[in-house]
């Protein structure tokens, strides 16, 4: 059928034709007023997710705020706290300050200082004591210690008092003849000069203070070497000659060790005052602090004590015999520091000297470099 033929036959059917057209007209407002919802939805999305959106930027900047401003306040807070604490440390420095001066200006009065060394008593001025930069008596008086004098007035300081004259002498300003000072007099002064931080003092000591062995003062019963470092017994006395049984050796320096050699078994070591007697009977029974040989046991002044000590001290051993700052004396066995065999305490503050005693059996005793 030609398209001619099929018009002609709808036209045959008038009320079809406007049924179709009435079916399109629908269709075609229908998409319209789809197109419309469809434009109206997207409008009202948009406007709702610039609406979300304008909300979410104001949340934002307000979180941003509270946040800015909270650190603000911690920040106020934390100043404030710092700015306190560093009040009250300056204001803690400034009174130590004051009190400093308070009490330089007391240490610089015309009144003498009263000096406790060691039990003796000296007296000179601050400006003596301050002389030298950076000493122990500089510091002492700069204000900085808690000192806590004595009843009488005096500063107790436990050092040896018979090398202090000397260094008071230095601080004075007056020169110090080295010539007319022993070796072991030196080494104790520049021991006592690096204790009170007198460094030049202590280092123009160094080159003088340096101890040799020697010389050995053995009694009449010895024969002595050439070099007066090496005393030998030959004879037997009994056990009643003690007195004639002791080697008196240099005087003892603090910090410095003095190592003896011995050959025997009877034989005790140790230390006693500058003036032992080697002719009064029994001398050393009454003077000293020794360590036996023969029994590994310590005999000080009055008897035997009922302490064994340290290692045995046979024949060929080396015993060092040492004294260190605080006054305790200890014993060196063959290179071993056996420990304090006497505190200072017991001891007091009198000068010591080295002593060996090789009694009832022949033996030698050698004095060795320090």
């Amino acid at each position: 059928m030609t398209i001619l033929a099929a018009l002609q036959t709808l036209r045959k059917f008038p009320s079809l034709t406007q049924a179709l057209q009435r079916a399109e007209a629908d269709i075609v407002a229908d998409r319209a007023k789809r197109q419309a919802e469809k434009d109206a939805w997207e409008s009202t999305a948009v406007q709702e997710q610039a609406k979300l959106q304008a909300e979410k930027d104001a949340w934002e900047s307000t979180a941003k705020h509270q946040q800015a401003q909270l650190q603000a306040e911690n920040l106020k807070d934390a100043w404030e706290s710092t700015a306190k604490n560093e009040h009250a440390q300056l204001q803690a420095e400034k009174d130590a300050w004051e009190s400093a001066a308070n009490k330089l200006v007391r240490s610089t009065s015309p009144a003498p200082i009263k000096l406790n060394i060691g039990g003796k008593r000296f007296e000179t001025s601050a400006t003596t004591l301050r002389s030298t930069e950076g000493s122990f008596f500089s510091a002492m008086l700069s204000g900085r210690w808690e000192l806590q004098a004595c009843e009488d007035g005096s500063y107790f300081i436990d050092r040896d008092p018979s090398t202090f004259p000397h260094i008071l002498n230095y601080l004075r300003g007056i020169e110090l003849d080295i010539e007319l000072f022993a070796k072991a007099e030196l080494a104790a002064l520049r021991h006592e000069a690096d204790f009170y931080g007198l460094t030049d003092l202590a280092d123009a000591l160094a080159p003088h203070a340096v101890l040799s062995p020697g010389p050995l003062s053995p009694g009449p019963n010895y024969t002595l070497s050439a070099d007066q470092c090496k005393a030998t017994k030959s004879n037997l006395n009994g056990w009643g000659s003690y007195e004639t049984a002791i080697v008196l050796g240099p005087k003892l320096v603090a910090d410095v060790a003095l190592p003896v050699c011995t050959s025997g078994k009877h034989i005790m070591i140790g230390a006693a005052s500058l003036d032992i007697s080697q002719t009064q009977a029994d001398a050393f029974k009454h003077h000293g602090f020794y360590c036996s040989a023969r029994s590994g046991m310590l005999y000080a002044q009055g008897g035997i004590s009922d302490k064994a000590y340290g290692a045995d001290i046979g024949p060929g051993s080396t015993v060092g015999v040492l004294m260190d700052a605080a006054g305790n004396l200890s014993f060196i066995v063959n290179g071993v520091n056996e420990g304090v065999a006497y505190a200072a305490a017991a001891i007091g503050h009198a000068p010591l000297r080295l002593v060996v005693v090789i009694y009832s059996a022949a033996g030698t005793v050698e004095l060795l470099s320090p």
